[in-house]
């Protein structure tokens, strides 16, 4: 085995997920008393191991990795709860996703990678908004709205050709239906 990330006692590493050109992993590090996750990248040969890529947003480190596009960004949500696209090997700075004053959760990407399912919402228990936006930030202060009303509980996912969204969704009184 070829030791890829390490860290000191009273942390620990999590959801290591592979980037798509298969040279660098990513990993979450977190305290094991809570608090905020950091992002990094490193090396899947280990030649990163004293020295990983910490992964940030526009307002400090990149908290979790929510989804891996497949032009080989990474989406993590930032201390503001917005996702942001982040590069994991060129100098650009992040791309913001999704509107600011909402807690936004990914469900995924479509094939390609330009697009994302997204849930809103303001608070932990508020309803939810599943939205789509496009990963280059084009949308991200007016995503489009898949779902007419908002509900308590959602799944969903892209079509094979990323073109569709389907979803299913527990409306307040219990019920639960199927959309596309």
């Amino acid at each position: 085995p070829i030791l890829i990330a390490q860290v000191d006692p009273g942390f620990e590493i999590s959801a290591a997920r592979w980037l798509a050109n298969g040279d660098e992993l990513a990993w979450s590090v977190r305290s094991t008393s809570g608090g905020s996750s950091t992002v990094y990248v490193g090396a899947a040969d280990g030649s990163e191991l004293a020295n990983p890529r910490k992964q940030m947003t526009g307002n400090g480190p990149a908290e979790y990795i929510a989804v891996l596009l497949a032009d080989g960004r990474l989406v993590a949500r930032g201390a503001d709860d917005r996702l942001y696209a982040l590069s994991t090997t060129a100098a650009s700075p992040p791309v913001v996703l999704t509107p600011a004053g909402f807690i936004a959760d990914p469900l995924g990407a479509n094939p390609d990678g330009t697009r994302l399912a997204v849930v809103l919402r303001t608070t932990w228990q508020d309803e939810r908004q599943l939205v789509s936006v496009s990963t280059d930030g084009s949308d991200a202060d007016k995503p489009t709205k898949l779902a007419p009303a908002p509900v308590t509980k959602l799944a969903a996912i892209f079509s094979r050709d990323g073109t569709a969204v389907a979803w299913t969704a527990q409306a307040p009184d219990g019920r639960t239906a199927a959309f596309y």
